[in-house]
């Protein structure tokens, strides 16, 4: 299992800014997924100075084991004609990521839809994002989530 610090996180979130500026795509619209997607949603807009920042409530995720998606909440937005980057901390079967990005294309109608995650897991990984930090083979535990992991 590959624990990570706040330090790490916020030095990850700031490398993914960077690759996705290198990458030469300008959103408009920052979406993270809730809860893991928020953190690197914050340092992405600081970084790319984007200020149209909004979430999605989803998790697929109970106690390190994977369940049925849950939508909980949508944002109330006008995305039509706008660059979207959707935001999360990683893309384990990527079927989350990509069922997110389905529905966002459907509901929403972007010009440009991307997905940025910190790290991918490649043992896992399906349905990889446009833009990643790194691949990993083991679990990643998150500085917010060491009381939900097994044996904590």
């Amino acid at each position: 299992m590959k624990h990570l610090s706040w330090d790490e996180v916020d030095a990850q979130s700031r490398a993914l800014a960077e690759k996705v500026r290198a990458s030469l795509f300008e959103p408009d619209v920052l979406i993270g997924i809730a809860t893991g997607g928020l953190v690197p949603l914050l340092v992405l807009a600081k970084q790319l100075g984007v200020k149209e920042v909004l979430t999605i409530a989803a998790r697929s995720y109970d106690k390190g084991e994977q369940k049925q998606l849950f939508i909980g909440a949508l944002p109330d937005a006008d995305l039509a004609g706008k660059r979207v980057l959707v935001v999360d901390e990683i893309a384990d079967s990527g079927v989350t990521l990509g069922k997110i990005m389905s529905l966002i294309q459907e509901r929403y109608t972007p010009s440009e839809l991307k997905s940025a995650v910190l790290y991918v897991h490649g043992d896992n990984c399906k349905q990889y994002p446009d833009i990643w930090i790194e691949e990993v083979k083991e679990w990643v535990a998150f500085p917010w989530e060491r009381d939900e992991l097994p044996g904590s």
